[in-house]
């Protein structure tokens, strides 16, 4: 039986306080882990900001600074799972901001880029790209992809769009919608979207909002069916085999 954690959606420098999910991380010692996309915020190459001109929201923001943090947490991670663990990253839009930027700029290709920035390869992580055909990870009958929707009933469109058991992120939430073939022959899929790991900050200006932290565990069979669990983190805090985090 394989055993997968995904963690979606951190946005470093933005994270919650991750200690609990690291000793998890070390307890559970996973076989592999996935990085669902938007794990780094990149905020100095924000679109939204230099397109808008607002400048002010850049100061003191430095894209180098940024991997330099985003690599402790890498290393972090790393030390919890052990070497043997495989390390699954799958670029989201936020670090596709990159991509954009580079667009703008062509003059930075080859020098801004992240699986470089981050050493990806040297740290022995697997980079998958946002707007790759094959931008997905999968494990027996399990997709990972970082989440391309953000209608009301994202999971709905995911499912129609995927038809396959999906799980993703992007929305910062927890969503889920299933289907199972008409026929009884035991086909069902499901879509899930997994809770991020992040504080919503400035960015919801105190709004209410659907907004959830968590993350995912799956116990994947030899034949490629699999358990798994949505972990809910409640004020900083969550439970697992009867122990807190």
């Amino acid at each position: 039986m394989i055993k997968v954690i995904s963690l979606f959606d951190i946005h470093v420098p933005y994270n919650i306080d991750l200690r609990g999910v690291i000793k998890f991380l070390a307890d559970e010692k996973p076989d592999k882990l996935i990085l669902g996309g938007d794990i780094m915020n990149v905020d100095s190459l924000s679109h939204w900001s230099l397109a808008g001109g607002k400048r002010l929201t850049l100061e003191g923001k430095r894209f180098q600074k940024e991997c330099d943090v985003m690599g402790e947490l890498l290393d972090e991670l790393r030390e919890a799972v052990g070497e043997g663990c495989e390390i699954v990253y799958l670029e989201g839009n936020h670090e596709d901001w990159v991509n954009q930027y580079i667009e703008q700029h062509p003059e930075m290709e080859g020098i801004i880029n992240i699986p470089l920035m981050l050493e990806l390869e040297e740290r022995n992580i697997k980079w998958i790209p946002y707007k790759d055909k094959n931008n997905y990870y999968k494990v027996g009958k399990l997709y990972y992809t970082h989440g391309e929707y953000v209608n009301k009933y994202h999971s709905a469109k995911m499912l129609q769009a995927w038809n396959c058991n999906i799980r993703y992120g992007h929305l910062h939430t927890h969503q889920v919608a299933t289907k199972t073939s008409k026929k009884s022959i035991g086909d069902t899929h499901k879509a899930i979207s997994i809770p991020c790991l992040c504080k919503d900050g400035d960015y919801l200006q105190g709004k209410s909002n659907s907004w959830m932290q968590g993350f995912h565990i799956a116990y994947i069979k030899p034949n490629g069916n699999f358990i798994e669990y949505v972990i809910p983190i409640i004020q900083g805090a969550f439970f697992f085999n009867n122990k807190e985090y």
